[in-house]
């Protein structure tokens, strides 16, 4: 008989903290403001993609083509990005003047992809072996102001 009495009290107790739990989650859910907060605990975050441009000049200390290393310049920052940040980081080379010796990077990814992929422009010369040094001149939002610089400048 107190076997069934002490079920009984949990059951009743089991369905009331249910009971409590809904009522929270529904004045919960119905309050905007705390809604933000818990996904700020919580950690969700709408992922927004971010494009950056680079402008890069290449020095090459021996007789190394400027143009077959500008394509293969972003296998070089994927190999020092390593696998995690390769999934993360898109690179692409959108120009490159020989004459110059200068080149336009696109990063896309996360905001944290930019100061990446400049890191590994700056170690990149220790990490493949290659005599040409890669040194980021101007970082930009918009492709159009760093094409001007590979017009203007010489």
């Amino acid at each position: 008989m107190i076997e069934l009495a002490i079920a009984i009290t949990a059951l009743a107790l089991s369905l009331m903290s249910l009971l409590i739990v809904l009522k929270l989650y529904t004045n919960f859910a119905s309050s905007r403001v705390r809604h933000e907060r818990v996904h700020d605990i919580v950690g969700f975050r709408r992922y927004r993609r971010v494009k950056r441009y680079v402008l890069l000049k290449i020095v090459c200390l021996s007789d190394v083509s400027i143009e077959q290393f500008s394509k293969v310049l972003i296998s070089h920052i994927y190999k020092t990005l390593g696998p995690s940040l390769r999934i993360k980081c898109g690179l692409t080379l959108i120009a490159a003047r020989p004459d110059l010796n200068r080149a336009i990077i696109r990063v896309s990814g996360e905001s944290e992809c930019v100061k990446q992929v400049l890191l590994a422009l700056s170690i990149r010369h220790l990490v493949d072996d290659i005599p040409c040094l890669t040194i980021p001149l101007r970082t930009s939002g918009l492709v159009s102001r760093l094409k001007k610089y590979l017009k203007v400048y010489s």
